[in-house]
């Protein structure tokens, strides 16, 4: 690499001095070994450059100065200019020449540069990201929030059967379903709520039609006992004179003769002092009060055969069909026998007035146990009782008879001797379709199996 060496003598100093001349090719092609991508390499001494690197871009005069006064030729370091980056390293050989390897500024930092801009792509794209994730699970907690808010006011307004959705895993999900439990609790109580009020109504109803039956058993009772009592003084005092006058009237029968023209008007006379005097016995009977009722235990089906063996053959001699069915457990009751069969002969005595001249009509009687209760039931094919005389049919002289058969009081004298064994009729009945008489008496004992 040498091109020439010569001895030249010096002006002052030692005598000699070598000089070597170099190739310029041959250092630019060291020079180039060195040079980074992008870069150039400058051989440079205290006052220059002296060569640079094939393809270097020339300094300016101002990168020059501030180059030059940043090199220090007895050691190493780094130099930033302006435009470029660079490092110095001096020659060990005294001459004072070092290398300069400079890189333009925008290319060191290109890779610095790309990072810090992929740094703030994914900073931006990761707030991007984090900004739409909290937008959405905001709008998504809103939403929620809102469905829980129209979900309570829906609850608010006694609408128990409102849910929400309780998909998910977040806070809003717990809330909907710890709603929906709330829910479902209220929903269950107020059905029980209802279901109690319901019962509670019932029961009201039932104890006050049971109420209202008792006041009207009491109110009839007290107006029977009212008019028996005045019956009782009214039937005295009629009985007495009315004795004299058929006492007197039978006298005077016997003292005519059958073709006396009198004789006809005595009879009436006895006819119809007998017809009151039955009136005053039945006042009486009525009225007639057992300060301690002959109570015993009685066979029900054999009070009603009794009662019917009575009755029967009036029945059958006025062409009225009659069936019986009685229970085959036959109930039994406390009662006294003789009274009970007069209600029975009371009652059928008023259904075959009701079925006479009513072809087809017929009389059922039947027996059996209810509960509690013995039931003796009289219906009749008759002609039934119409609605506004059903209130008034227990009380003493009203009928609804087409011919008035001298009693009055049949049913009057029926309904106290029930009400005596602690009993009540029920009685139904529809115009032109008969009337049924059920009498409940309480049993004495269960029915035995």
């Amino acid at each position: 690499t040498l091109a020439a060496v010569r001895a030249i003598a010096a002006r002052s100093g030692p005598p000699w001095l070598v000089a070597v001349r170099l190739r310029p090719e041959a250092l630019r092609r060291r020079l180039d070994e060195a040079v980074p991508e992008g870069g150039a390499a400058h051989l440079a001494d205290r006052d220059g450059l002296l060569l640079s690197s094939t393809g270097a871009e020339p300094l300016g005069p101002e990168e020059r100065a501030e180059l030059a006064g940043r090199l220090d030729p007895a050691r190493s370091g780094s130099v930033l200019g302006r435009r470029v980056v660079a490092a110095w390293a001096p020659l060990e050989n005294g001459t004072g020449w070092g290398v300069l390897v400079a890189v333009p500024a925008e290319r060191a930092y290109a890779t610095i540069v790309a990072l810090r801009r992929g740094v703030l792509a994914a900073s931006l794209a990761v707030l991007a990201g984090v900004l739409l994730l909290s937008f959405l699970l905001a709008r998504r907690t809103a939403a929620g929030l809102a469905r829980i808010e129209a979900g309570a006011r829906a609850l608010g307004a006694g609408e128990l059967s409102v849910r929400l959705p309780e998909g998910g895993g977040d806070e809003v999900a717990q809330v909907s379903r710890t709603f929906n439990a709330m829910a479902g609790e209220l929903q269950a109580a107020r059905t029980k709520l209802e279901r109690w009020n319901e019962e509670l109504r019932r029961e009201v109803e039932e104890r006050t039609r049971e109420l209202r039956e008792a006041q009207a058993r009491l109110l009839e009772t007290q107006k029977l006992a009212a008019i028996g009592q005045l019956g009782a003084g009214v039937a005295h005092e009629i009985n007495n004179p009315l004795t004299g006058v058929l006492g007197h009237a039978q006298l005077l029968l016997d003292a005519k003769r059958k073709d006396d023209p009198d004789r006809e008007p005595l009879e009436r006379i006895e006819a119809l002092a007998r017809r009151c005097r039955g009136v005053t016995q039945n006042l009486l009977r009525f009225s007639q009060q057992r300060s301690e009722p002959s109570f015993e235990d009685l066979d029900v089906n054999r009070v009603v055969a009794d009662a019917l063996g009575l009755a029967e053959g009036q029945i059958r001699d006025a062409g009225i069909p009659l069936s019986l069915d009685l229970a085959g457990q036959a109930p039994r009751v406390r009662g006294d026998a003789g009274h009970l069969a007069q209600v029975v002969l009371h009652l059928l005595a008023n259904a075959r007035t009701a079925c006479a001249g009513r072809p087809g009509s017929g009389i059922e009687i039947a027996t059996a146990r209810e509960g509690d209760e013995a039931r003796i039931r009289i219906a009749d094919g008759g002609k039934g009782i119409a609605p506004e005389h059903l209130p008034r049919i227990f009380e003493p002289f009203f009928t609804t008879k087409d011919q008035w058969s001298n009693v009055g009081l049949g049913l009057s004298v029926s309904y106290r001797i029930v009400a005596e064994h602690g009993g009540r009729i029920e009685v139904e009945s529809r115009p032109g379709e008969g009337s049924t008489f059920t009498v409940r008496l309480p049993a004495s004992r269960p029915a035995t199996v």
